[in-house]
């Protein structure tokens, strides 16, 4: 099995269910990241073969809220999938929250998120299988959503934003979303690009997708620029590439032999 390359359950067929997902990733002889909309299903397997990774839904809990009641019980949500994780022995948990403070060194809520990731970090550490990481994912500056999709504590992000966060713990490592962060791109310029190089050392993982900009487009890769920032990636840290993309097989084999390409020089 080639665990570089890995599949998103929800972004294989529109009308798949995780059996149909685990099914067509076993096919491929590729691993599974499961997203939320599976978790129902994902709860019940008593084999979680061949899933690597679990990503729960940004808007089902929040770390930077002011709200101490909703923060922790964001913080218990997010531990009880940890500890699912370690039981099951799945390497990774994905954690993509509704939002970062734009910058952490000003924003009132900073304390709040990095202290919720070091209880998330510490609780990682203290449980049955150390093994288990938190990949930290980069998302889009809030610009690009219309006003009445923001959720309350939406802020937007840059790189640097998760450098403090990556500093807490080797447990803790980085998620490069290339849609994410083509979108951020465009809003903060080529400054971006000096901060990812910084990151090398913690980027393990990547979420294939080019939207072009629009954050509910994720299209299968053909982009140059897309490439590019993808080779340079591989040139520097061999990550695992996890597919996320419009639901379609088609596009999904475009996107799988674009990568095969970058990987193979």
């Amino acid at each position: 099995m080639n665990k570089r390359l890995i599949l998103c359950s929800d972004h294989i067929k529109k009308d798949f269910n995780l059996d149909d997902a685990i099914a067509y990733s076993n096919s491929r002889e590729l691993p599974l990241e499961v997203h939320k909309k599976h978790f129902s299903d994902l709860f019940r397997l008593d084999d979680v073969y061949p899933i690597i990774s679990i990503h729960p839904l940004w808007r089902d809990f929040s770390l930077c809220t002011n709200n101490q009641k909703y923060l922790k019980k964001s913080i218990e949500y997010l531990k009880t999938l940890i500890k699912f994780i370690q039981e099951k022995n799945i390497p990774h948990i994905v954690i993509h929250p509704e939002g970062y403070p734009a910058d952490l060194n000003k924003n009132l809520r900073m304390k709040n998120v990095i202290n919720a990731f070091v209880e998330l970090s510490e609780y990682l550490e203290s449980g049955i299988n150390d093994e288990c990481k938190i990949l930290l994912e980069n998302i889009p500056p809030a610009v690009i959503y219309p006003p009445s999709e923001l959720p309350e504590y939406y802020i937007g992000e840059k790189l640097e934003d998760l450098i403090p966060i990556l500093e807490i713990n080797n447990n803790i490592e980085f998620l490069f979303d290339l849609g994410h962060f083509l979108c951020s791109y465009n809003c903060y310029g080529e400054g971006q690009f000096d901060v990812l190089k910084k990151l090398w050392s913690k980027l393990t993982y990547v979420h294939v997708h080019d939207n072009n900009g629009e954050i509910n487009n994720h299209e299968p890769l053909t982009r140059p620029s897309s490439i590019k920032i993808l080779r340079l990636i591989e040139n520097n840290c061999h990550p695992k590439y996890s597919f996320e993309i419009r639901p379609s097989v088609k596009g999904l084999n475009n996107s799988i032999d674009a990568v095969k390409r970058i990987m193979n020089g």
